[in-house]
């Protein structure tokens, strides 16, 4: 039975607690807070599962007692409104609940401090370990309180002085600001001359400068001047001028003595390194004198006269030796590409005769025209295509590999070294080109400058150039490559930075070098060329002979030779093996490498080339037909080239 109590406010319906049966677990009911006030006149009905009919009137309200969940009426269905039931979540459920609310501010922040990880806050251990160092900060400061004290005054004054320079713009002040950065170098060098003081140069009172020195009229005990100027000239280790009278003078005791050899003449036992024309030069051990002439065509030395001790035998050594180490100098031979021209680098133009450029375009050829000297062909390099500016690797040559049995009579790299006579042709424009004398290594150089005048361009010229034997440098005398003798026509700075004479950089030019590939149309040929040992140091080149050309070719086979290959053979039956000896026409300088080309084989196969020996190789061939005789024609090319 339930009973209603009405008050003035409220209603309450008191309702007796339900029978629960044993066997069923107590109702777990809670508070539960009710968002809307219960209007009067409504009421309180209970239910096991969720509310089905609907309620009197707005408010009614409706408990289920299996979950404590409450609902209310809303005049048209059951709102729910919450529940009594405890709740059921886990600690570890509450944790992650409020993990997603706590942080800083949150007034929980329970793994941080204000916001920060405990990394962000010094130890005990280093808060210690930076209290020892303050404290001998403080120490040293300390210690140091009087230093410290006159450094600030120091830099204090300094600052004052500063602004007080700053502040002077007269003349003094500005001179003595300049002074502190004026003398060599500097750009004002007021007080010095050229960079040094007066102390650097000689008084105009100096008795070296009283009057005309050399006009003075020598003392007693004196070789040139008085007393008073030598004990001067000797204090400083100057000596005045020598005579303006056309006489040549050497210096001696402190003086000019006058020498009993034409004026301009060169002594000694070896040539001038660098002749100039018309230089004259007595070569003091055999008492001849001998003028370093220019024709026009040809520049050498002339013998101007015999030794007076051995006149006879003199005349008969009066030239380098007449036997030349170049092979096919009149480039008589071209087995390989006859004439054909071809702007190829690294092209066999002749035998023995290699072109190679970078840079531009050069066309290389042997052509059939005759030379000063007799010979009937010429090496020609004409450029297709220039290039003014040439880039520092670009190079135009032409040289040749000359084997170390043709040179070993030079003897050089032993103290016996040879001086040798290089005596070549030359047409091609006006400029200044070089010639190279190279060990294989490529680390001992003689380089020389020729020089073709506006006169001279595109006519015939004879070059004769001196090199002193080198005592120095490894030089191969057998069958290997002994030595190159290079042309040079042009040359970037990567070659090109080389000097006159010996050295060890592999260079084939010097700066002086004329760019003969700058303008398309130049042409340059190389004829009648000669290395020649010069034992005596004569410095005269010898008759140029143009060989036999017999001779010639022979010598150019040891090299390269080109010949028809012809064999045939009976054989017993098909499958059969055969090989036949095929001899070279000259002894070669090495076993060279044979090449078979065009040609034909009957009745048999599989031609091969075996056994390569330096005068001959052997044939091999493979039966397959069924005929009496098998053959071969073949071209066969030899390469021993260095």
């Amino acid at each position: 039975m339930t009973d209603v109590v009405i008050d003035s406010r409220d209603v309450v319906i008191e309702t007796p607690q339900p029978t629960v049966p044993a066997n069923i677990a107590p109702v777990k009911i809670g508070l539960v807070e009710i968002d809307q006030i219960v209007q009067r006149g409504s009421m309180w009905f209970t239910g096991s599962g969720a509310p089905v009919d609907p309620g009197g009137q707005v408010g009614d309200m409706y408990l289920d007692v299996d979950t404590g969940d409450i609902y209310q009426w809303t005049g048209s269905a059951w709102q729910y409104e919450g529940t009594f039931a405890p709740t059921t979540l886990t600690a570890e459920e509450i944790l992650a609940m409020l993990l997603t609310v706590d942080g800083a501010g949150s007034a929980l922040d329970a793994d941080l401090l204000d916001g920060q990880h405990g990394a962000y806050y010094a130890d005990a251990a280093g808060l210690a370990t930076e209290k020892g160092r303050n404290d001998a900060q403080d120490v040293s400061i300390s210690n140091n309180a009087a230093g410290i004290s006159a450094l600030n005054t120091s830099v204090s004054n300094l600052q004052t002085d500063v602004t007080a320079l700053e502040a002077d713009t007269t003349a003094a002040a500005t001179l003595t600001k300049i002074k502190t950065v004026d003398g060599a170098g500097s750009g004002l060098d007021a007080d010095l001359l050229d960079g040094r003081d007066s102390a650097y140069f000689a008084p105009i009172d100096s008795p070296l400068f009283t009057g005309d020195a050399r006009a003075q009229t020598p003392a007693a005990n004196d070789n040139d001047l008085s007393i008073a100027t030598t004990a001067w000239v000797t204090a400083k280790g100057y000596v005045p001028e020598a005579p303006n009278d056309g006489v040549q003078y050497v210096r001696k005791s402190l003086a000019w003595a006058p020498v009993s050899v034409p004026p301009g003449t060169y002594v000694s036992d070896t040539p001038p390194p660098s002749p100039s024309d018309n230089q004259m030069w007595w070569k003091s051990n055999t008492g001849v004198l001998y003028l370093y002439y220019n024709d026009g065509n040809t520049r050498q030395w002339v013998q101007l006269s015999a030794s007076p001790q051995i006149v006879d035998q003199n005349y008969t050594r009066k030239t380098a030796n007449r036997k030349n180490a170049v092979v096919n100098p009149a480039m008589q031979v071209s087995q390989q590409n006859g004439t054909t021209a071809s702007t190829t680098s690294n092209y066999y133009l002749a035998d023995q005769w290699i072109g190679s450029y970078v840079g531009g375009t050069v066309s290389w050829q042997t052509i059939a025209l005759p030379t000063p000297k007799g010979s009937p062909n010429r090496l020609s390099a004409t450029v297709t295509a220039g290039k003014a500016s040439l880039a520092a690797g670009d190079y135009c040559q032409l040289r040749q590999i000359i084997e170390g049995a043709r040179v070993a009579d030079l003897q050089w790299g032993t103290v016996n070294a040879k001086q040798a006579l290089l005596r070549f042709g030359f047409r091609g424009p006006a400029g200044t080109y070089s010639a190279k004398i190279a060990n294989m290594a490529a680390n001992r150089i003689y380089l020389a400058n020729f020089t073709i005048t506006a006169a001279q361009a595109n006519t015939d010229t004879e070059q004769v150039i001196i090199i002193p034997g080198d005592t120095t440098g490894t030089w191969p005398v057998g069958n290997a490559g002994g030595l190159v003798v290079t042309f040079v026509f042009a040359t970037g700075t990567t070659y090109g930075a080389g000097v006159a004479g010996w050295q060890s950089a592999n260079m084939i030019g010097t700066p002086a070098n004329t760019n003969g590939i700058a303008t398309t149309g130049n042409t340059f040929h190389i004829f009648d060329v000669g290395l020649h040992v010069d034992p005596d140091a004569t410095c005269l080149a010898p008759t140029f002979e143009v060989p036999d050309y017999t001779d010639e070719l022979a010598r150019c086979q040891r090299y390269w030779a080109l010949s028809d290959l012809v064999g045939y053979q009976a054989y017993a039956g098909a499958s059969t093996t055969f090989e036949e000896r095929q001899f070279f026409p000259v002894t070669m300088r090495a076993p060279p490498t044979v090449g078979l080309t065009g040609g034909a084989i009957n009745n048999a196969s599989a031609i091969g080339i075996n056994r390569v020996s330096t005068d001959g190789a052997g044939l091999a061939c493979i039966v397959s037909g069924t005929g009496a005789f098998y053959a071969v024609n073949y071209t066969m090319t030899m390469d021993a080239r260095m």
